[in-house]
């Protein structure tokens, strides 16, 4: 008789990536949503989720490798795009920066004249 318990482990290894896979798309739909703060927070679980991905000991099965090769392929297309997101939103804050420091710049060059000694 089989020992249950590997196929237990590798049932739970699938699930493993499959909860990493299922955060990854939560941070893509927030990402494009411009939720951050929520983006965040799921950056963090997806962390942590692939991390047990990555702690796991046990082997695949030739059936499951499929599975998880698929499941690798997603995460890295969702990374591409969270990448991508995630420069343009870099963008416009470097935008909104230099704006606000060219705010600043005027500000005190006005500021300076109203409040000169010279004047």
């Amino acid at each position: 008789m089989a020992n249950p318990a590997p196929q237990a482990e590798l049932a739970l290894t699938a699930q493993k990536y499959q909860h990493a896979l299922q955060l990854s798309f939560e941070m893509l739909e927030t990402a494009k949503q411009g939720n951050w703060d929520n983006f965040i927070e799921l950056n963090t679980n997806y962390i942590f989720a692939l991390q047990n991905v990555l702690e796991e000991q046990g082997s695949i099965t030739h059936e499951d490798e499929e599975q998880v090769c698929s499941s690798l392929s997603h995460l890295l297309n969702n990374e591409n795009e969270i990448r991508q997101l995630l420069k343009d939103r870099l963008d416009i804050l470097s935008g909104k920066i230099d704006s606000i420091r060219q705010n600043q710049k005027c500000s005190n060059a006005y500021s300076s004249q109203l409040f000169s000694p010279y004047r």
